[in-house]
């Protein structure tokens, strides 16, 4: 067995990181606080916009390739109890994707619109 061992994978040109542009590594995600719009991670996202309970906005650093051309796949929970109780459990639903950004609305198990308390959103797709 081999090892592969670097601190740093450059461009060919030697002067930045390696574009994952054509590869199947995700190229946005965000963990966030939904009913205070505070990002505690982020990676692609140029921004977020609170649309109201429940709706929210994720706006990408570089466009994806075509609307619908990106998969969205959405996490979270309600509260910071971290138990795993129905109570904590929320749908995400896409309503909106577009190349430069993905709306959603997060409901409780009884279809009521909530913010979340931890938000995660990863995307995957090829880039424009």
């Amino acid at each position: 067995m081999s090892d592969i061992r670097a601190n740093t994978i450059s461009n060919a040109a030697g002067t930045g990181p390696v574009e994952l542009t054509k590869q199947s590594a995700a190229k946005a995600w965000i963990n966030v606080n939904t009913s205070t719009n505070g990002i505690y991670s982020s990676f692609g996202v140029s921004s977020t916009t609170d649309l109201g309970t429940g709706m929210f906005e994720v706006d990408f650093t570089s466009n994806f390739s075509a609307e619908k051309g990106y998969t969205a796949n959405l996490t979270g929970k309600m509260n910071d109890n971290n138990t795993n109780t129905a109570a904590n459990n929320l749908c995400f639903t896409v309503y909106n994707m577009q190349p430069y950004s993905c709306k959603s609305l997060i409901a409780d198990r009884t279809g009521t619109a909530r913010s979340a308390y931890l938000a995660n959103y990863t995307f995957h797709g090829d880039l424009a």
